[in-house]
């Protein structure tokens, strides 16, 4: 290499260097942020599955033994049924649901009763809704999480693979995609 070319690329290194270090550098906290508030986001999340009523088959069958009227009423006995059997709870809670008759059926404010129950009303952000007010349904989309770790379109097949299935909603965190 002649003189003059290696003192360029050595100039050129000296230029690039700390502005390629600075974007590193930057990178790098960007991802740590992103990885802090996707951690938060999952802790918030498994929380709300922790003080959920339902958790279990167990506890969906102790839940409507125990009440006459839930929100499972408001759904018509064909889509409760479809729904009810979609139902797929791992050890973190529910793993994933079918939401179609939810879309179809239920305003946001039924649903987020219904999904509620189970810790998964911020999976509402994923919905359509056919019915409600215009309100109900500007809330559902302030329930949007900043990252995505639940995935419309799969369904949860314990332990933690969510595979392609429409109508389905796979809760990330609780299939088991997340260590906690």
């Amino acid at each position: 290499m002649r003189k003059p070319d290696f003192l360029l690329m050595v100039l050129a290194l000296l230029i690039a260097g700390p502005s390629a270090w600075a974007q590193d550098s930057d990178t790098a906290r960007l991802k740590e942020t992103a990885d802090f508030v996707a951690q938060t986001q999952r802790d918030t999340q498994r929380g709300e599955i922790a003080l959920a009523p339902i958790r279990s088959t167990s506890e969906l069958a102790s839940y409507l033994q125990a009440h006459k009227t839930s929100p499972f009423d408001a759904l018509s006995e064909r889509s409760r049924k479809l729904f009810m059997e979609s139902l797929v709870f791992t050890d973190q809670g529910l793993g994933s649901y079918r939401y179609r008759e939810l879309e179809a059926q239920l305003s946001p404010r039924q649903a987020f009763e219904l999904l509620s129950l189970f810790g998964a009303q911020k999976t509402m952000a994923y919905l359509q809704f056919s019915n409600g007010s215009a309100k109900e349904h500007a809330a559902v989309a302030k329930l949007a999480p900043i990252f995505l770790d639940d995935h419309k379109g799969y369904r949860c097949i314990p332990p933690a693979t969510c595979v392609l299935a429409s109508d389905h909603i796979c809760i990330g965190a609780n299939c088991g995609m997340y260590p906690p």
